[in-house]
């Protein structure tokens, strides 16, 4: 009987070894890698091949995930399937291609800190229902696309990003130019940034980016800021700094209850720094056109939406449009008398 069972597992196009690889963890098709409860998913990355994908079981798998090769990681659920533990929980070490995205889906990340970029460039990465969740609330960021690294093609549907200081971050080092952190050709769709307590969304480098039926709901609310980032506290706080940069569209975007108690808080502040006053930037100053905003509600912040830096007269963005969206009782709930102006501005349509 264990002969013809040998014979049989040779002969099958789809079976390729009984071996267990790490306790729970069994390589049961060609492409597929089954991760069960107790097993590890890091064991499954080591044995699979670019292009595999690691099928996880319901359940909770501690110790920090390092994707290293293209591979698609596909749990049971955003609540379903939890990979928690390091520091950050999970560490992008590889980039995928335009065939072969790497793929996070239907899982949740839960850590101090969640996702973050350890090699440059990373293109095609694909977010699909992944819930980005702090362990403590408060602190730590969920997705962290390094300093100096570059971030293109990078997709997320379905998504969540709760709980952290910032939800998603990403600074540049002045001095660097269109060759310094580049995130570039992105999409963001159907995802919530909630509940991040200074910024749902950070970044200091952003271009051809889409961001559709996006919830930004409650983040940034910071009573007693005492460093100017608190102060400035925000749903997407877009800051753009020494570069080039084009082409951000907002699309259906429900932005409500951001940057509250703050003096210069609003639910999305874009700026293009360097340019008019903003002499600290002078020196590599940051362009930004072709800005539109199609639809959605901006209702219960700080401020709605703001262009600019406070006091600092940019000249950008440039070719700014705002299409039918619904801006309104947007009132001061800071209760100093040093911020930035409050007050109704026009639409272009």
């Amino acid at each position: 009987m264990k002969h013809k069972l040998f014979a049989l597992l040779v002969c099958s196009a789809v079976l390729i070894s009984t071996v267990l690889v790490g306790a729970g963890v069994t390589p049961v098709r060609a492409a597929t890698f089954y991760v069960g409860p107790g097993g590890s998913i890091q064991a499954a990355i080591t044995a699979a091949a670019p292009g595999d994908t690691i099928s996880v079981a319901a359940g909770t798998y501690s110790g920090q995930v390092t994707i290293n090769k293209n591979v698609s990681i596909i749990g049971a659920g955003s609540d379903q399937t939890i990979i928690t533990g390091g520091n950050p929980a999970v560490l992008l070490a590889a980039t995928g291609t335009d065939t072969q995205p790497i793929l996070l889906k239907d899982l949740q990340v839960l850590g101090v800190n969640g996702i973050q970029t350890t090699v440059t460039p990373i293109s095609y990465v694909t977010l699909d229902h992944v819930a980005t969740m702090a362990s403590s609330p408060n602190t730590g960021e969920g997705f962290v696309v390094s300093t100096g690294h570059s971030l293109t093609h990078f997709s997320v549907v379905g998504s969540v990003f709760e709980g952290f200081l910032y939800g998603f971050r990403a600074l540049k080092t002045p001095g660097t130019g269109d060759l310094g952190t580049k995130i570039q050709y992105v999409t963001i769709t159907d995802t919530i940034f909630r509940d991040n307590h200074e910024k749902g969304m950070y970044v200091e480098a952003l271009s051809d980016a889409t961001f559709a039926d996006v919830q930004v709901i409650d983040n940034g609310i910071f009573p007693g800021a005492v460093s100017l980032s608190e102060k400035m506290a925000a749903g997407l706080d877009i800051n753009l700094k020494d570069g080039t940069y084009s082409n951000l569209t907002f699309n259906n975007l429900t932005v409500t209850g951001n940057g509250l108690l703050t003096p210069y808080g609003a639910g999305i502040m874009i700026k293009a720094r360097g340019t008019g006053l903003d002499t600290g930037y002078s020196s590599y100053p940051a362009t930004l056109t072709n800005v539109t905003f199609n639809g959605g509600t901006f209702t219960g912040n700080e401020r709605g939406i703001r262009f600019g830096e406070p006091d600092k007269d940019n000249t950008g963005p440039t070719n700014v449009t705002i299409h039918n969206a619904n801006v309104w009782a947007n009132t001061q709930t800071y209760a100093g008398s040093d911020g930035s102006t409050y007050g109704v501005w026009s639409i272009r349509r």
